[in-house]
């Protein structure tokens, strides 16, 4: 499955159109059309600063669930607070809502928040390995690796191409080691950088054939990493190539 959950696109609509309804109330309470250039200055200046901060942090809340960023807690926090804080102005000083009418949309607003949270999508907001719809930037080093796995099998292999989220490796010649190797099966992995060799632990998700100019080979993802090793593999990405030795 390579598409995101359908519910970060229909939570971000949802609070797009929420930011929309603005103009579109002002426009429906005092009869302007919002076909005419005039009518929509008159719209706009209707507006209370309140309003367009509240069009604003939702509109900006709305792309980045769009794209599923990792700091869209804060922002659904902030959405929250400033919906309820907007709907209790309007309630206190403005005749055109009551106050129930304003204490029903902020908790129907909250409830619509809490429930998202509560999903098992929003975990891959937090987690950037569960964005499996993101293709990680591949990186082409040509390195030699060394693979072990099922406690005593080992074996050399060359590194491809390598990305923040796993590598590609080819050169698994050996047809008895191929056959005892499952998809899905863990391995340790141990990568030259800088004359030192980084341990880390893969998965074999997938073997290939040849295609075209690209080789056969294994594609492994990096699994159970810790925020340091993280670190380690982007400050490795980002270092030149020949660094890449032992």
């Amino acid at each position: 499955m390579n598409k995101k959950p359908l519910i970060f696109n229909l939570l971000a609509i949802t609070l797009l159109a929420l930011a929309v309804s603005f103009p579109i109330q002002i426009s429906l309470i005092y009869g302007h059309e919002m076909s005419d250039m005039v009518q929509l200055g008159a719209i706009w200046n209707k507006l209370p600063i309140n309003n367009l901060l509240t069009m604003l942090l939702l509109s900006v809340t709305a792309w980045k669930i769009w794209k599923v960023e990792t700091s869209i807690m804060p922002w659904l926090t902030a959405s929250c607070i400033v919906v309820a804080a907007n709907n209790f102005i309007v309630s206190s000083y403005a005749s055109d809502w009551s106050q129930l009418q304003t204490t029903s949309s902020t908790i129907a607003f909250a409830i619509l928040l809490g429930s998202f949270m509560f999903t098992k999508a929003y975990d891959h907001s937090l987690q950037p390995q569960m964005q499996w719809w993101k293709p990680a930037k591949r990186h082409r080093i040509d390195a030699p690796v060394v693979i072990e796995f099922m406690e005593h099998h080992r074996f050399q292999a060359q590194l491809f191409d390598m990305s923040s989220t796993g590598m590609f490796i080819t050169g698994v010649q050996q047809q008895l080691i191929s056959s005892l190797a499952p998809e899905q099966e863990e391995m340790a992995i141990k990568i030259p950088f800088k004359n030192q060799f980084h341990a880390f632990t893969v998965k074999l998700v997938r073997k290939t054939e040849q295609r075209g100019h690209y080789p056969g080979g294994w594609g492994l993802s990096f699994s159970h990493l810790n925020i340091w090793q993280r670190l380690k593999i982007n400050w490795m990405l980002m270092n030149n190539r020949a660094a890449f030795t032992f």
